[in-house]
């Protein structure tokens, strides 16, 4: 399991829990999209998992650093 980036226990119990949490809510309030649910929350678990480990392009790494900057600079005020 070393071999694939960013996989560990914790990661895969929190991937786990968000599915588990949207079934929970859909069982909660009767929903009859559980499957819809799904897919886009896969969707999204592939989309960012690709951004974070794979898509590491240089275009994309100033948004993340001036957050960076940004937050700790509110932190100093």
């Amino acid at each position: 399991m070393s071999d694939i980036p960013g996989l560990s226990l914790e990661n895969v119990f929190l991937v786990c829990v968000t599915y588990a949490l949207i079934l929970l809510i859909n069982r909660v309030t009767s929903s009859r999209s559980a499957i819809l649910l799904v897919a886009i929350l896969t969707f999204h678990h592939t989309f960012a998992y690709l951004f974070a480990f794979y898509l590491d392009m240089p275009q994309y790494e100033d948004d993340p650093a001036g957050f960076m900057r940004l937050a700790k600079y509110c932190t100093t005020l």
